[in-house]
C-alpha cells in the first residue's frame, strides 16, 4: 500500500498541475485513503461493506463497492488517465464504457460545457450511472444502455458474480459466471459529426469497434482517442499491431502507457495498455 500511496502522490504533484488543483486533490486523496484503509482494515476486514455512496468534490457518487469506487478515483482523478486537450471549451466526447460514470464526471469537471455521450451495456451498472448523472444535475450528457460492437444485434455480456464489475466482457474467460443479454450497436452510428475525443474501455471489443469505424470511414471524424487495450485478454491472441496499424493509416500519432507495474516472464501475459492517439493535423 505504501508504494501505491507514493505513486499517487507523485501524480498529484506533477509539475503541470496548478497549485490549487494539487492541494484540492491531495486533501481528497488523504481523506478517501484514510477512510478506505479504516473501512477495510478496521471496520469490515472480512464482511461485505454496506457503504454505497460517497462525496467527491461537489458530487455525490453512488456505487456497488467501495473498493471499486476508490480504484476508479485513483485512476481517473489522481492518475489523470483521461486527460486530453480540447481545441474548444465545449468538446464532443464519446465515453465508451462509462461504468458508474466517474469518467463522465471527470470530463465535465475538465470541460463543464462538454457534450458527452456515455455507453454502458450492463443494465444494473447503467441504473447506477443514470442516478449519478441525474442526481448531480449534469447537463449535455446523454446515456445509452448499449454494448458497442461491429454490428447491430444482441450478444452475451459476462458480468460475473458481483454487480458493477470493472472487467465485464463479451469474452467468457475475462469474467466467468453470470451473463446477460445486451443490445449491440456500431459506434459509427454516433459519429455523424466530429468527436473531439473518443474514449474506449470495452474489455476486449476495442479492435472490433475500431475496425468497424475504419470500414465506415469514420475514424476521420475523431480528433483524439484514448483506448484501453487489453493485451492477451484471450491467451495467444494479440490485436495490438492491428490497432496501431489502423491508427497510423488513419493519420494518428500515438503514445503508449501501461498503468500497472509489469515484470516480463518470457511468456504471454495479460496486460492493460493505454493508447493515446491524436490526429497529426491537430
Amino acid at each position: 500500500m505504501l508504494s501505491r500511496i507514493f505513486k499517487n502522490l507523485t501524480f498529484i504533484f506533477q509539475p503541470n498541475r496548478p497549485l490549487g488543483e494539487k492541494i484540492r486533490l491531495l486533501l481528497w486523496y488523504l481523506y478517501l485513503t484514510a477512510k478506505y484503509l479504516f473501512i477495510y482494515r478496521v471496520l469490515y476486514p472480512v464482511r461485505k461493506i454496506p457503504i454505497q455512496h460517497e462525496r467527491l468534490f461537489n458530487y455525490k457518487i453512488r456505487f456497488f463497492d467501495y473498493w471499486r469506487f476508490y480504484y476508479l478515483f485513483e485512476h481517473v482523478f489522481i492518475q489523470n488517465e483521461y486527460y486530453f486537450q480540447a481545441e474548444n471549451s465545449q468538446p464532443r466526447i464519446l465515453d465508451c464504457g462509462s461504468n458508474i460514470g466517474l469518467s463522465i464526471l471527470y470530463f465535465k469537471q475538465l470541460y463543464p460545457g462538454a457534450q458527452v455521450l456515455g455507453f454502458e451495456p450492463d443494465p444494473a451498472t447503467f441504473e447506477i450511472l443514470q442516478k449519478n448523472i441525474q442526481e448531480n444535475r449534469l447537463e449535455k450528457v446523454e446515456l445509452f444502455n448499449l454494448a458497442l460492437f461491429r454490428e447491430e444485434g444482441e450478444m452475451d455480456l459476462f458480468v460475473g458474480s458481483e454487480p458493477g464489475s470493472l472487467v465485464m466482457s463479451i469474452i467468457p474467460a475475462r469474467q466467468p459466471g453470470t451473463k446477460v443479454k445486451v443490445k449491440t450497436v456500431p459506434l459509427s452510428r454516433f459519429l455523424d459529426q466530429v468527436a473531439d475525443l473518443v474514449k474506449i474501455d470495452i474489455e476486449g471489443a476495442e479492435l472490433d469497434v475500431l475496425k468497424e469505424l475504419e470500414e465506415k470511414g469514420k475514424l476521420k471524424m475523431i480528433n483524439s482517442l484514448i483506448i484501453e487495450y487489453h493485451h492477451y485478454i484471450q491467451p495467444g491472441i494479440s490485436g495490438l499491431r492491428q490497432i496501431l496499424s489502423l491508427l497510423e493509416n488513419a493519420g494518428f500519432f500515438y503514445q503508449i502507457y501501461s498503468p500497472e507495474a509489469f515484470v516480463f516472464s518470457g511468456q504471454e501475459q495479460f496486460q492493460d495498455i493505454l493508447i493515446y492517439a491524436r490526429k497529426k493535423s491537430h
